[in-house]
């Protein structure tokens, strides 16, 4: 299968993409605005739940606490946001294929669930914040290296 190659140009109003090969659901892409309220761009199952929170002045969320309990994540999930800048995205199947390659640039969201990725800086002073589940084991244990 040839990679996807996507280009944006103009971010389209609140599109959400999946990215699948074979069936199986890799990650998502959000571009776009932030709608009012709270939007969810994860699904309940996935193994890191991401959502984007857009209120007005006086908005209260009720004090709470989550209940512990175990959870199994077998993979580490990761979300980037790309603050500033742009990045050219690689995405790699689990038997290490590219197939998907796609620019984000500053206000995008990725969130990976399944195989590997990559990305190259497009721009100086391209800042990218990310969050993942955790906890984590260091490099040793926790990536492999394609190159």
């Amino acid at each position: 299968m040839e990679r996807t190659q996507i280009e944006q140009s103009l971010h389209k109003k609140n599109m959400k993409e999946e990215i699948k090969f074979d069936g199986k659901l890799y990650g998502f892409i959000y571009t776009g605005e932030w709608p009012k309220g709270s939007t969810w761009l994860s699904n309940n199952e996935d193994n890191i739940q991401v959502g984007l929170f857009h209120y007005d002045n006086g908005k209260h969320l009720p004090e709470h606490e989550h209940i512990i309990y175990d959870r199994v994540g077998t993979r580490t999930c990761e979300t980037m946001y790309v603050i500033e800048g742009s990045l050219m995205l690689h995405i790699f199947n689990e038997n290490r294929m590219g197939f998907y390659d796609r620019t984000l640039k500053a206000g995008d969201i990725y969130i990976s669930l399944f195989g590997g990725h990559s990305f190259d800086v497009l721009e100086d002073h391209t800042r990218i914040f990310e969050a993942k589940n955790g906890p984590y084991f260091g490099v040793e244990k926790d990536k492999i290296f394609y190159e």
